[in-house]
């Protein structure tokens, strides 16, 4: 399992260092010039950079003209549609309004969506031959929704090649994702994870064996000026995560 991270503007050089994978939310490209300009010059270092489109920091994602924007200044690897918890409809549209876009050029996420088996299962079948990349939300019981996926999939159907998970629930999490793929013979740097917990708990100057529950705290604060303190607590955040995705 590869790492990817948001990062405090003042710190994108200084953390992005100690991930696999880059992280770039559109409505930050859109209103920050020396964040665009970062994740451009990540990708001409042939970096995978993935870019968010918005909806967790938000509160609803951006437009598909905002995100093809977005996505023109930086050129990322793969681009996350508009998609809602919840609802495979809305996210169904989402996906298939950007990868028709005129303008992109690049991999569509496909993010799994719904309320109901059905609504996820109609949902991957629709975007998995348009797709390299397949994801699953935050806060969403998805250890369940892959065995139910793989369970009703086919062994002869291709799958797209990446999977990605936003945010982390729980550490064990991880963990039991990094199993269950390796059972199924997928590739290890293939599967990715995106969170702001290792930073976000640093700031708070909380180190994550301490913290008990991840969840909480709030969003991460990307004008945030870490201490040297601050820092060595990040740091120290992100190995203790890395000893669970392995």
């Amino acid at each position: 399992m590869r790492l990817a991270l948001e990062i405090p503007l003042t710190h994108l050089e200084e953390f992005s260092k100690v991930t696999d994978v880059d992280f770039a939310l559109a409505h930050m490209v859109l209103n920050d010039k020396v964040y665009a300009e970062f994740y451009s010059e990540q990708r001409k270092r042939q970096r995978r950079v993935i870019l968010d489109n918005g909806m967790h920091e938000l509160g609803k994602p951006l437009s598909v003209g905002e995100i093809i924007e977005a996505a023109r200044r930086i050129n990322p690897s793969v681009v996350c549609p508009p998609d809602k918890l919840g609802d495979a409809a809305f996210t169904y549209a989402g996906f298939d309004e950007l990868r028709k876009h005129a303008s992109c050029i690049w991999d569509p996420m496909l993010i799994i969506q719904g309320e109901t088996f059905a609504d996820r299962i109609a949902l991957f079948n629709h975007g998995r031959n348009h797709s390299n990349t397949l994801a699953l939300p935050f806060r969403e019981p998805r250890t369940t929704w892959l065995k139910e996926l793989v369970a009703a999939t086919p062994k002869q159907i291709a799958w797209p090649r990446h999977l990605h998970l936003f945010g982390v629930n729980e550490l064990n999490e991880l963990n039991w994702f990094s199993r269950f793929c390796e059972g199924l013979h997928w590739d290890a740097a293939a599967l990715t994870v995106d969170t702001g917990k290792p930073i976000k708990w640093a700031v708070a100057r909380k180190r994550m064996d301490e913290v008990g529950s991840l969840r909480g705290g709030g969003p991460l604060d990307h004008t945030a000026k870490l201490t040297i303190e601050q820092r060595l607590t990040a740091l120290f955040n992100i190995a203790y995560m890395r000893r669970h995705m392995a």
